[in-house]
């Protein structure tokens, strides 16, 4: 516009409009964040989240589906049955209970406890009669007939053990070996579901990562 003598009027001009362009930028990427926040906000309250937060989400609720599919085929296996799921709190040094069909089991089980240490690689049943200050250690009703009996099958994770369920019957009698052995594989069951959503949960939190990054 300006001819070419005026240098100080196109130096102006120019700067002039470097500055305008920057914020126009900046104005348009603050506009787009805000058009992205109203799309995530209208997409959850039609029910849809974000991929990443979904996969999260998802791996959760397989969790617990897991937990709810082995405690039916527990009941279904055997009604007399009153089992409960504990998995390791590193944090706290004990064995923190996930999820169980009766009131009677103790919320925390210390990771140092006499009982784990030898009955729950040895596949053997746990007596009430035979130590009953252990007994009370794990189950807080304190009304016991001596009948009582309990079997421990261990959940492991990369190699170590991660949590274990605890099955308990009022007499010894109402469960056979054929069961334990059932039992058995049902806990080897969870330690390969629990497994494959570790690694799963890492996937999702490494591409959850890279989005970030992009």
């Amino acid at each position: 516009v300006f001819p070419k003598n005026f240098i100080l009027a196109n130096n102006i001009l120019t700067f002039l409009i470097i500055v305008t362009l920057i914020i126009v930028l900046v104005m348009y990427s603050k506009f787009l964040e805000a058009q992205d926040k109203k799309e995530l906000i209208s997409d959850k309250s039609n029910g849809n989240k974000d991929v990443i937060i979904t996969q999260i989400s998802d791996t959760n609720l397989l969790y617990k589906d897991l937990k709810i599919l082995i405690f039916d085929l527990i009941e279904s296996l055997n009604p007399k049955l009153k089992s409960a799921f504990y998995m390791l709190n590193p944090s706290k040094q004990v064995f923190q209970i996930q999820v169980e069909n009766s009131k009677e089991f103790s919320e925390t089980i210390n990771l140092n406890n006499q009982v784990l240490e030898k009955y729950l690689l040895d596949n053997k049943r746990f007596h009430q009669k035979d130590y009953p200050e252990l007994w009370g250690e794990l189950f807080s009703n304190k009304k016991f007939s001596g009948a009582e009996c309990a079997f421990f099958t261990p959940i492991y994770l990369k190699g170590s053990i991660a949590g274990f369920l605890i099955n308990r019957v009022n007499h010894f009698s109402d469960f056979s070996d054929h069961e334990i052995d059932i039992l058995n594989k049902f806990s080897k069951i969870i330690s390969f579901n629990l497994q494959n959503l570790s690694r799963l949960e890492i996937s999702v939190l490494g591409e959850s990562n890279k989005m970030l990054i992009l």
